[in-house]
C-alpha cells in the first residue's frame, strides 16, 4: 500500500467485511449501525499516525481554528458515514436517506437536448449517489470510468448487493477505452470520472489549491477534450443527519484544445476545477476524502509530471 492509499485501500474493502456491514445495516438500522462507526474512527485515530496528520494538515487549510483530534475525529467519522450509507444506496433502500438537488437545470437540459456529457467528481461526499441524481430518476444512463482493478471491486460489491439495475463500468486503461467512452458520448448518454488524485506514473499538473499547490491527474481533462462533450462538475455532500445534496455546474459546453496551446488550455480546466473542488470543500469541510499528504512543494508550481501511462485512473 503506498503512502497515498490508507484509506483508499480501506475504501476497496474486502468482500466479506462489506457484506458483513451491509447485513447489520439492513437487520439493525443506519441510526444504530451507525453507532458502530465510533469505535472503528477512534482506532484508525489512535493508529493511523499519517492519516490524522493528513487530515489535520488539510484541515488547517479549510477551517477557521486550529484543527485538534476532535476535529479529525469528526473528519473520519463523516467518511465512516458515507461509506456505511453506500449499502443503503446499493440495495435501494433509499427511504432512510433524504435527497436534495441543487443546479439540476443541467441534466435536464443534457436530457432534453439528448446530448452526451462527461460529468467529473472527486472522492467527496458521496460519488456513490450517481445511481440517485442522474440514472435513476432522470433517465440518464452514466457509464463509471474506474481503474480496472476498482471497477472489478465495485462491480462485486454492488452485484452482492444491489436489487436495482447496475451502473455500467468503462475500465480505464485500455486501448479501446476511450472509442467505448465516445459511443457512450455519442449515444446521448453520459460517463462520469474522478479528477482529484494521480497514481503511479500518471500524468499529473500541479496547480493553485487552498493556498498551496496541489497535483491533479491530467487524465480526465484530457478525456473530456477527446470525447467534445460538455464537462459537468457533480458534487454530492453529506450534509449530517441523513441529508445529503447533489451539486451540478458546466464547468465547460465544448472543450476544444488547439495543438499549440494544449498545454494552457488543459491548465485552464484544471484549475477551474481545483478552483471549484475548493469551494465545495470550504462548504462542507469534513466531506474530501483524500487521507494522504496532498500538496506539493511551491516550486513545482508550473509541472506537469508523469508519463502519461493510464492517465485517466479513478477509483
Amino acid at each position: 500500500m503506498t503512502n497515498q492509499a490508507w484509506l483508499q485501500h480501506k475504501e476497496r474493502g474486502n468482500l466479506l467485511g462489506l457484506v458483513l456491514i451491509a447485513t447489520i445495516a439492513r437487520v439493525f438500522g443506519r441510526r444504530l449501525t451507525s453507532l458502530l462507526l465510533h469505535p472503528i474512527c477512534l482506532y484508525f485515530l489512535l493508529f493511523h499516525p499519517k492519516a490524522v496528520a493528513a487530515s489535520r494538515g488539510y484541515l488547517a487549510r479549510v477551517l477557521d481554528v486550529r484543527p485538534g483530534l476532535r476535529h479529525v475525529y469528526r473528519h473520519l467519522f463523516t467518511y465512516a458515514q458515507t461509506l456505511l450509507d453506500r449499502v443503503y444506496l446499493y440495495t435501494g433502500t433509499l427511504d432512510v436517506l433524504q435527497i436534495r438537488r441543487c443546479g439540476d437545470e443541467v441534466n435536464k437540459k443534457m436530457k432534453q437536448e439528448g446530448t452526451g456529457a462527461l460529468y467529473i467528481s472527486a472522492h467527496m461526499g458521496s460519488f456513490d449517489a450517481a445511481q440517485i441524481f442522474g440514472s435513476d430518476d432522470l433517465d440518464l444512463p452514466i457509464h463509471m470510468m474506474m481503474y480496472e482493478d476498482n471497477a472489478e471491486n465495485f462491480r462485486r460489491i454492488r452485484d452482492s448487493l444491489s436489487k436495482g439495475k447496475q451502473i455500467p463500468v468503462i475500465p480505464l486503461g485500455y486501448p479501446d477505452t476511450m472509442i467505448r467512452a465516445k459511443q457512450v458520448v455519442d449515444n446521448g448518454e453520459a460517463v462520469a470520472i474522478l479528477g482529484d488524485r494521480t497514481f503511479g506514473t500518471d500524468a499529473g499538473i500541479v496547480v493553485p489549491f487552498m493556498g498551496g499547490s496541489a497535483r491533479f491527474p491530467l487524465g480526465p481533462f484530457m478525456a473530456a477534450a477527446v470525447l467534445k462533450a460538455p464537462l459537468i462538475l457533480f458534487i454530492v455532500l453529506y450534509r449530517g443527519g441523513n441529508l445529503y445534496e447533489g451539486h451540478f455546474e458546466l464547468l465547460a459546453e465544448n472543450i476544444d484544445l488547439p495543438r499549440k496551446n494544449r498545454e494552457q488550455g488543459v491548465r485552464q480546466l484544471v484549475e477551474l476545477y481545483a478552483r471549484r473542488l475548493e469551494y465545495y470543500c470550504r462548504m462542507e469541510p469534513y466531506n474530501w476524502f483524500n487521507f494522504y499528504e496532498f500538496w506539493v512543494d511551491d516550486s513545482d508550481d508550473n509541472a506537469v509530471i508523469g508519463s502519461g501511462k493510464d492517465t485517466a485512473r479513478s477509483t
